[in-house]
């Protein structure tokens, strides 16, 4: 069956070895080197993938050095338009920008946007630990809402995970999914989703703990016993029209959970490779055999990326 993975990184070794000279990696793991185009090919063959839609994961380039942060994102971008000239036919991306710097985030948006393939903007979750509904990044996505493009949001390190001693890793990849969680629970109490209907959010890891907790989302803003602002619809309609992918280990009951909240044409296929050869070795034939209709894997698999990114 087809496959286009919508949720994969790279790290050019110009990127690592800047922030690892510099010490700025907040994790121990130092990130899998791009090898080269035949590499990742090789890969992606082995996984039946036909395309990736490669995007820049954690740290991104969201530190305190505005100018490296721009050197960075450009290096960045160059490398994945470089990639998507060189494999048209396998290859589109998710533009890098810095958002800790808006004016600079915007212009790279409007420059990198016009380069062929590129198919949206990839952000974190959360940027240092200023939620993405804060004010100070609506000129960002205001001009993310003016070209209509997807938005991929994949988590940051968590909070607070430099201050942890043992099991950090543990800690990360449950963090990760609270991080994301915690996001969209925000962006859809804000009104964040109300605001920019003409987005498509896609969301890392089935949107993190969303499908097991939405329910309680519903509650809690219904209550809302402090009376905060809450936007005019249940959390879960907003949750209903997002799009998230498979990159973590699936079980039937948890694709059930999450064709419940989402609906299956929102769920898109997702390896997270480089990061999880293990997972995507054991996750590709779980999900291609679990007992769903043939038409729902191929919507998973193929057709919702497809349509979603005008491929």
């Amino acid at each position: 069956m087809k496959k286009i993975d919508v949720h994969c990184h790279f790290y050019p070794a110009e990127y690592v070895n800047e922030i690892e000279r510099r010490k700025l990696f907040e994790v121990r793991t130092r990130p899998k080197i791009w090898e080269s185009v035949d590499a990742r090919i090789a890969d992606m063959d082995k996984y039946g993938i036909e395309r990736q839609v490669l995007s820049l994961s954690a740290p991104f380039v969201y530190f305190e050095d505005d100018e490296l942060n721009l050197h960075l994102t450009h290096m960045i971008n160059e490398f994945l338009a470089a990639t998507c000239r060189e494999r048209p036919d396998r290859f589109s991306a998710f533009i890098a920008v810095p958002l800790r710097n808006i004016k600079h985030a915007v212009d790279e948006l409007k420059r990198a946007t016009r380069i062929p393939g590129m198919l949206g903007v990839g952000i974190a979750a959360h940027i240092k630990g200023k939620a993405l509904t804060s004010l100070e990044f609506a000129p960002f996505f205001e001009e993310v809402e003016r070209l209509a493009i997807p938005v991929m949001i994949h988590p940051e390190y968590p909070l607070g995970i430099g201050n942890v001693n043992d099991y950090q890793d543990f800690y990360r990849s449950l963090g990760f999914l609270w991080e994301t969680t915690m996001a969209v629970g925000r962006m859809a109490l804000s009104g964040f989703f109300e605001k920019y209907r003409n987005i498509h959010w896609i969301f890392s890891h089935l949107g993190g703990t969303l499908p097991f907790v939405y329910t309680s989302m519903d509650m809690c803003q219904k209550r809302n016993p402090a009376k905060e602002y809450m936007a005019p619809k249940p959390t879960s309609s907003y949750f209903r029209n997002l799009y998230v992918d498979t990159g973590r280990l699936i079980t039937a009951p948890i694709l059930n959970c999450a064709i419940d909240l989402y609906g299956k044409e929102h769920i898109v296929f997702g390896s997270d490779l480089p990061f999880a050869y293990d997972v995507t070795s054991l996750n590709l034939p779980r999900l291609e055999g679990l007992d769903f209709p043939g038409l729902t894997k191929q919507l998973i698999f193929f057709e919702n990326a497809k349509r979603l990114l005008k491929l």
